[in-house]
């Protein structure tokens, strides 16, 4: 029997590539006859460049940046290699019987397909294309035209500088944390020579609406009286003005794909403040003036691309103005409700304001980048698996991702996860995403840390009660 082992990682637990290898121990050890491939996975957060990286013959690079209290850090990003440059970063990717190998064999002789569509139409419903592009005749490296020259793709997490995880729970600080650490990954990706970064919002310590991030790439952002604000969410709230004046070209120029597993948008109720800064050590009072803050700077982002419109159309020169020509019908100048918006603190809301950026939902892109329908196709049966299997898995997921693949080539999708919710809106959800039965990887009581501690063994041993019963119900 042909598994294909297709997880994410149990987050503080085990890497995506760590369970993979657990569910092929334990495969084997249930149906030593049977074949796996492994496929470890990433909506976007922790894993997004070690999987793309690895895809695609890449190499990962090593950075001193600073993480979002401004300590100095050693963070990694990466560069793709051959298959990266010319097919699949993008979720419009043609179906292919090639297998990753093909690809990148195909790549190397020049013969690997383009990126996206020629007509750069997003064919998700969830996500709007709301990134600039640029006026005829300059290019646009979201999406590469057939006979394009070859373009260098960074692969950056934002949590890798600006994470959470990386902040211990007594130095968590909502309304200082900022993501200029993410901006210096950014800043020397483009020096090395990428020419689009794809970056994933997942899993950051900051509410700040990837303000640093922009600063470290050359915005500033201005007080009433003119007087620079300090870093943080928290002094957004103070936001009158935006200046570019120290924005290259080369970044402006750069397009960024934001892989994103969210819908939230910037401010309000469902926006970046209320729903995810509590879990960043925000309390109410907090919360309430990180949204404030937000909408601040969604105000000013407005009257920034307003004023560089304007100065389009009275055909006066401005680098603002360059960037946004042609853009106006197909934008939005409010960005505070764009889907996506509210990913990371607000940095996608502010990436999608401030530079040459997108949003795709970040498991469509990985998948496409994989080949993973081809994959699914190979395989009698996909594992797949998460920390915690629950009512958010079925939106944009990496387990319902693959397991929506795994359905449409007819194949069954198991899931496995720490914690699993059996509720009946849960299970029916998963049912219509092509997930038919679900598993716990507890073995019975034990602490937290001895749960964690014992992810592999768990994933291993459960992984080998699955393939021993589907031996016997295909033997049988």
């Amino acid at each position: 029997m042909r598994y294909l082992l297709a997880p994410d990682s149990f987050k503080e637990a085990a890497s995506a590539q760590t369970v993979a290898e657990a569910m092929r121990k334990g495969v084997m050890a249930g149906d030593p006859n049977a074949e796996c491939r492994l496929m470890p996975l990433s909506d976007g957060g922790e894993g997004l460049a070690s999987a793309l990286v690895q895809a695609a013959g890449g190499t990962m690079r090593s950075v001193r940046t600073t993480d979002a209290l401004g300590r100095p850090i050693t963070a990694q990003y990466g560069f793709l290699g051959s298959i990266g440059r010319r097919s699949d970063i993008s979720n419009r990717t043609k179906d292919s019987d090639a297998t990753v190998s093909d690809r990148a064999k195909a790549s190397s002789n020049g013969d690997s397909p383009d990126i996206g569509s020629p007509d750069g139409d997003s064919q998700n419903g969830d996500f709007p294309d709301c990134g600039n592009s640029f006026e005829s005749g300059r290019p646009d490296n979201h999406s590469i035209s057939a006979g394009s020259p070859t373009v260098r793709t960074a692969v950056i997490e934002l949590a890798s500088a600006s994470g959470l995880e990386a902040i211990a729970p007594a130095d968590r600080d909502p309304m200082a944390a900022s993501t200029y650490g993410t901006g210096m990954l950014i800043r020397d990706a483009i020096n090395a020579g990428a020419g689009r970064i794809v970056l994933g919002l997942g899993g950051s310590a900051t509410t700040d609406g990837g303000t640093g991030l922009a600063r470290a790439l050359g915005y500033r952002f201005l007080d009433e009286y003119g007087r620079e604000l300090p870093f943080g969410g928290g002094a957004n709230i103070n936001m009158a003005a935006i200046d570019d004046s120290n924005v290259s070209d080369e970044v402006r120029a750069t397009p960024i794909i934001l892989a994103c597993d969210v819908t939230n948008p910037l401010t309000g109720p469902q926006g970046a403040a209320y729903v995810f800064s509590p879990q960043k050590g925000a309390d109410p009072q907090q919360v309430e003036l990180l949204d404030q803050g937000l909408a601040k700077f969604a105000d000013a982002i407005a009257d920034y691309r307003r004023r560089a419109i304007n100065i389009n159309h009275s055909h006066e020169t401005s680098s603002a103005a360059e960037t946004l020509r042609g853009t106006s019908h197909r934008i939005t100048i409010d960005i505070r409700n764009v889907p996506g918006a509210g990913a990371a603190g607000g940095a996608g809301g502010g990436l999608l304001g401030l530079f040459n950026a997108r949003i795709e939902p970040g498991i469509d892109l990985v998948l496409n980048l994989l080949h993973a329908r081809e994959a699914c196709a190979w395989a009698d049966a996909v594992i797949t698996g998460e920390g915690s299997i629950d009512a958010q898995t079925s939106y944009g997921k990496v387990p319902s991702g693959i397991a929506r693949l795994a359905k449409s080539q007819g194949k069954p999708a198991i899931a496995i996860g720490g914690k699993v919710a059996h509720d009946p809106q849960t299970i029916a959800a998963l049912r219509e995403a092509g997930i038919i039965a679900t598993f716990g990887v507890t073995p019975g009581p034990a602490s937290l840390p001895e749960l964690l501690a014992g992810t592999e063994r768990n994933v291993e041993s459960t992984c080998a009660a699955i393939a021993g019963l589907l031996r016997m119900t295909q033997n049988g």
